[in-house]
């Protein structure tokens, strides 16, 4: 009954966000194109039409734990205090989740952070992880066969497909359908492109070609790190522009808006082509609003603007500003060290531990008490916090992995 069926995806999931589109980005295909190198758009035919390597046959890996490795790091944690007395933390169950997917030369990934606490929030982040990896492998084999091969916009069409089989899991087998928990998602594919059709978008020669496409309901967010040029990219720049409420994530899946749907207002497709050794980094907000100046008790004077509170300024020079600060921070964790993803994940997540140190302290010394609005003495927002990042190229698995059907 409250089941999308697949003949319905498109209509609900590409009409709709159409009808949103004018508060998402300009109708000017050019304007989707903006100056960080990624593409933005809410209709899977505005790709590019790239053909795609098929998956190369031999080992595959995957994961939905923590797990540090060279060729790919994740992890996640709370950062809310303890609560008294026990060994269980404010918030807990953790809400988000990650899955990793690697073949010898494609990778799905994705995370999801459930909105608000509890296990129907877990569930639901849970649910849709799943379904969203189980659908693109399932589609994966296919490619497999090579009848019909696979390019970026076909890409994009069937991850719109496996964001509505995430909504549709979430909801599936509850005799109420309020029953369900909601949660944003931001899942994509690494994919080895054909050299011929990739050049003629490519600045310069490459051994390899890959891309990245994504797509995203909520507030997660993707970034990209040029190995070459030591350049970082937030994929999703804009992805929670328009929202007003900042406990309001832009949207999400799971039964929010009349007769049970989800919340679309934001969902889009994302692109951006990829190097040998460049990385992708995806995150829940537990990370990113730790990079957000906001957060830290910097000013928008501090970075140059003339007003000195955040709510003076438009929204997209807001943003503006506030993607370069954090880009710079991100780029700050990726290049003070060691640069593998494992130790990237770690410099990450500890970083951002350590932030609202002061925060948790506050709230465990003093449990009834509310955290005094200083972003100085107490900067960060605590929250459940993930980190996944892998390395772009091909045959980058050990030898210990599990072989494909």
């Amino acid at each position: 009954m409250y089941r999308f069926s697949p003949a319905f995806v498109l209509f609900f999931f590409e009409e709709r966000v159409q009808k949103n589109s004018s508060s998402i980005m300009s109708t000017d295909k050019e304007k989707r194109s903006s100056t960080n190198g990624a593409i933005r758009t809410t209709v899977h035919s505005e790709l590019p039409k790239i053909r795609v390597i098929p998956i190369a046959k031999g080992s595959k890996w995957e994961t939905e734990a923590e797990v540090s490795e060279d060729f790919v790091g994740a992890k996640t944690v709370s950062t809310y205090p303890m609560l008294p007395g026990t060994n269980q933390r404010d918030g807990d169950p953790i809400a988000d989740y990650f899955s990793v997917l690697m073949f010898q030369n494609r990778t799905i990934l994705s995370v999801a952070d459930g909105c608000n606490w509890g296990l129907r929030s877990k569930e639901a982040a849970v649910r849709a992880t799943h379904a969203f990896k189980n659908y693109l492998v399932k589609r994966c084999a296919d490619f497999e066969v090579g009848e019909a091969a696979l390019d970026l916009q076909e890409a994009g069409h069937y991850l719109y497909r496996a964001v509505c089989e995430g909504h549709n899991k979430i909801v599936e087998g509850k005799e109420d359908i309020w029953e369900a928990g909601t949660t944003t998602l931001v899942g994509g594919m690494l994919l080895q492109l054909d050299p011929e059709d990739a050049k003629q978008y490519a600045k310069e020669e490459q051994k390899t070609y890959w891309g990245f496409v994504c797509a995203s309901v909520g507030d997660c967010k993707a970034f990209h790190w040029d190995a070459k040029t030591q350049k970082i990219t937030d994929i999703t720049v804009g992805n929670r522009m328009d929202v007003k409420d900042g406990r309001d994530p832009g949207g999400r899946l799971g039964p929010y808006l009349d007769g049970g749907t989800p919340d679309l207002r934001n969902l889009s497709l994302y692109y951006i082509p990829c190097a040998d050794d460049d990385l992708i980094v995806m995150v829940s907000d537990g990370v990113h609003d730790n990079f957000d100046p906001l957060f830290l008790g910097v000013s928008p004077k501090d970075l140059g603007a003339t007003a000195n509170n955040w709510e003076e300024v438009d929204k997209e020079k807001a943003e503006e500003l506030k993607t370069e600060y954090r880009n710079k921070l991100l780029k700050e964790m990726i290049t003070k060290g060691p640069s593998t993803p494992k130790d990237i994940t770690t410099r990450v997540i500890d970083y951002c531990v350590e932030l609202t140190r002061s925060s948790r302290e506050f709230m465990e010394t003093n449990p009834t008490l509310k955290l005094p609005p200083d972003m100085t003495t107490y900067p960060g927002k605590m929250d459940h916090t993930t980190c996944v990042v892998v390395q772009v190229g091909a045959n980058l698995l050990p030898r210990t992995t599990t072989p494909q059907d």
